[in-house]
């Protein structure tokens, strides 16, 4: 995406909850993403947050990843054959 910054990229999941995990990565359990960091409903910049993160209970059918003037933009798409 050019020289922008990973920090200042805008990032869109319709998910409402992510999985937790523990040091080792194994997931540890579920937690709402509302009023949270991780809460990517809506375009929203990345920043320092470290993302190895596994999101659930999606609604919508695209993920998209954004330079901050919305010009380029990756979108991930699947329909009802590819299950979330």
């Amino acid at each position: 995406m050019g020289t922008d910054l990973v920090d200042d990229i805008l990032l869109e999941v319709p998910a409402a909850m992510r999985l937790e995990a523990d040091d080792r990565g194994i997931p540890t359990g579920s937690v709402p993403v509302d009023r949270s960091p991780y809460d990517f409903r809506q375009a929203t910049r990345i920043g320092d947050l470290d993302l190895d993160t596994a999101f659930t209970d999606i609604v919508g059918t695209e993920a998209v990843l954004a330079s901050p003037d919305g010009r380029r933009r990756v979108r991930v798409w699947w329909d009802d054959s590819h299950r979330c």
